[in-house]
């Protein structure tokens, strides 16, 4: 059955530095999993300041980057990479734009095998649709490993695939995912300046934080935002406007003072990438729609 989708994968035309200072991260959180947990499969990821890459070999083919998002429930490939690896069209594709709410066009297409490092998945749905990224040929996300939890390290250059037992599910509350059923994505409560909000967590996102446009007036910056560049997404390209907050941005165990923020008009929900997400470590149930933000164990 033909479902909507979104993702959220972002390609950055133009896009302001976002910098910040940051306190020393907490203790661990009560609840990781033991010392005992098995260590699970390790799949190598390669991140830079832009993006975390996973190398990702389809059936026979050669072995070929993609942006490893956490913002998207769907696995894309680019449409040019789809054609050459010949597959077999299942349908159309309902693909919509997290960023916008519009629809992209494309098609379904089934994967019989999909290797990454030592782990392999067969039968793999992926939506095909233009995808012009200069580095990547696609985007898998963490429903790829919807059978196990995702242990996500980007600052080891790493995500690992766990079986879910008592050993690897930890006892803390999760978080639960944002959005309507099969659409859900990723998310965590964060503070700014005092107001808590719920935000997804978005590694395909190259900016540190992103608010919808209208939040700026509700926050207290330190100058009124300015345009900084342009951002593009799956449907098309918008203006990005930038400011620094006036106090406090807490995610977890990170405290960020006096981050800048990134503010696009048609941000549907707030958004923290992959810049702030390389300082923590996070834990997905992608079959639960459920998250932690702990430290994980060796």
């Amino acid at each position: 059955m033909n479902r909507s989708r979104s993702y959220i994968a972002i390609i950055v035309a133009a896009l302001s530095v976002t910098a910040f200072a940051a306190a020393a991260p907490a203790a661990p959180a009560e609840g990781a999993p033991a010392k005992a947990a098995p260590a699970g499969e390790v799949i190598p990821l390669y991140v830079s300041g832009q993006h975390a890459l996973m190398i990702v070999r389809i059936g026979d083919s050669a072995p070929a980057p993609v942006i490893f998002d956490t913002g998207t429930t769907d696995d894309v490939l680019d449409t040019g990479f789809a054609k050459s690896l010949r597959l077999e069209r299942t349908g159309a594709s309902h693909v919509i734009d997290g960023a916008t709410g519009q629809g992209v066009p494309g098609y379904s297409a089934a994967l019989p095998r999909v290797a990454m490092h030592r782990v392999v998945r067969t039968g793999v749905e992926v939506q095909v649709t233009d995808f012009p990224h200069p580095d990547a040929v696609g985007v898998f996300g963490p429903n790829t490993f919807a059978g196990g939890l995702v242990a996500l390290d980007f600052a080891k250059s790493r995500t690992r695939i766990l079986e879910k037992s008592a050993l690897t599910i930890p006892s803390a509350p999760a978080e639960p995912y944002l959005g309507p059923a099969d659409d859900a994505l990723p998310a965590a409560h964060v503070t700014i300046a005092g107001q808590v909000i719920q935000a997804y967590l978005d590694s395909g996102a190259s900016a540190a934080i992103t608010l919808p446009l209208a939040m700026a007036d509700q926050l207290p910056l330190q100058a009124k935002p300015v345009k900084t560049g342009s951002v593009r997404s799956a449907s098309g390209e918008q203006d990005v406007f930038s400011a620094r907050l006036q106090g406090d941005v807490k995610l977890g165990p990170l405290t960020l003072h006096d981050p800048a923020i990134d503010f696009v008009a048609k941000a549907a929900q707030p958004n923290i990438g992959l810049p702030v997400l390389k300082r923590l470590e996070i834990l997905l149930d992608p079959a639960e729609r459920r998250s932690w933000i702990i430290a994980l164990s060796e």
